[in-house]
């Protein structure tokens, strides 16, 4: 008996059911490997510090001359008059302990009156300053909530590395609150950069980021790839008062100082003991002085 073998003879009907078959077989794993292509060390270090960051809102009183027409005779003895005017103020801050410690920028919440923020989770709640540093543009905040916040914690073990990744994030232009920060990406450009002062704040030793800050993007956390902060995000160089890609950060390690001084007494002291004293010198005095 001859029997012949038709090699790739198949029923097309079964062919191609059994060809849907197998597509749809790899489908799974092949969705999940795009998946998890998409999760990076930025979307994880998102995920770890979005949750912390808060937008501040904020009601302060702000002197200013009064307008109208003016007595020169009053004038001359009590000066102008000054009128106090309720000017509202938003920026970004983030919770660094889960019972409700926040930070942000003096420039931001410095002069508050009335202090609330804004949870990503929709929530708003009321808020107290705890204590503000002109000089180095930091403020602490404390919310007022029963429950433990999510909270992101300063990078302690390694100083930032120009060209290492870094978020930043925070509440630009006051467009989203009660919702998700927006997130920015960059590296980080340099560190040690010394700004001139303004009004009364120095910014010195500042990390220099490409990440895209804004304005009420300040007291947002500027955090790395583990989703630590690494810096709080303070200023930026625009001409056109939008991002150009030079925004600066206040280091953590110097944060972290000037924050437990303000959580400690409510300010920062800069005063220190040289070792001198001062004594009036009378004429005999100074003539005792005098040698030859």
């Amino acid at each position: 008996m001859l029997v012949l073998v038709l090699g790739g003879c198949r029923n097309p009907a079964q062919s191609q059911e059994q060809g849907s078959t197998a597509l749809a077989d790899s489908a799974g794993p092949v969705n999940q490997k795009v998946s998890q292509a998409r999760r990076n060390a930025i979307t994880r270090a998102v995920d770890k510090a979005a949750p912390a960051v808060v937008s501040v809102n904020v009601i302060e009183a702000r002197r200013g001359r009064g307008r109208g027409m003016r007595n020169p005779f009053f004038e001359r003895f009590f000066g102008r008059g000054e009128r106090r005017r309720k000017v509202q103020n938003v920026g970004s801050g983030f919770i660094i302990s889960e019972d409700g410690y926040i930070v942000t920028n003096d420039h931001v919440a410095g002069d508050a009156e009335k202090v609330t923020v804004s949870l990503s989770s929709g929530e708003i709640i009321d808020a107290r300053l705890v204590g503000t540093d002109a000089a180095s543009d930091i403020a602490l905040l404390k919310a007022n909530y029963d429950e433990p916040l999510p909270h992101v914690e300063f990078a302690r073990d390694a100083r930032p590395i120009p060209g290492e990744w870094v978020v930043a994030l925070g509440n630009p232009f006051g467009l989203f609150k009660a919702a998700q920060p927006s997130v920015t990406v960059g590296v980080v450009s340099a560190v040690g950069r010394d700004l001139q002062p303004q009004k009364g704040r120095i910014y010195r030793n500042m990390i220099q980021t490409d990440a895209s800050i804004n304005r009420g993007n300040s007291g947002g956390p500027l955090v790395n790839a583990m989703g630590k902060v690494i810096g709080v995000n303070a200023a930026i160089y625009s001409q056109s008062g939008g991002s150009v890609g030079i925004g600066f950060a206040v280091p953590a390690d110097k944060a972290r100082r000037i924050i437990r001084e303000l959580r400690e007494t409510g300010n920062v002291d800069r005063s220190y003991y040289t070792g001198l004293y001062m004594h009036d010198v009378s004429r005999r005095i100074g003539a005792s002085s005098v040698t030859t």
